[in-house]
């Protein structure tokens, strides 16, 4: 996953420095593997993060044990409670 870590940069300049500075790893990357590193593993891992977030508020509201899916992706997944 790719991020600047920049917070508030005066200009968009100063804020793609950092995605600048990797140029040459986007070049040498297949379009879907620099998709993947600089979008995909992002709205990946914070969807997945919102809905366990989302399932775990519901359980506070009803009193039960939240349900929580791993190995979403394999043929391991299984529901925790």
């Amino acid at each position: 996953m790719f991020g600047t870590d920049e917070v508030a940069p005066a200009t968009q300049e100063k804020y793609l420095k950092i995605y600048s500075q990797y140029q040459a790893l986007w070049e040498r990357l297949t379009p879907e593997a620099s998709e993947k590193v600089r979008k995909g593993n992002y709205e990946r891992l914070f969807d997945e993060a919102r809905r366990k977030v989302r399932n775990w508020e519901a359980a506070q509201k009803t009193g039960r044990t939240p349900e929580i899916q791993t190995g979403k992706d394999d043929a391991s997944a299984r529901t925790v409670r």
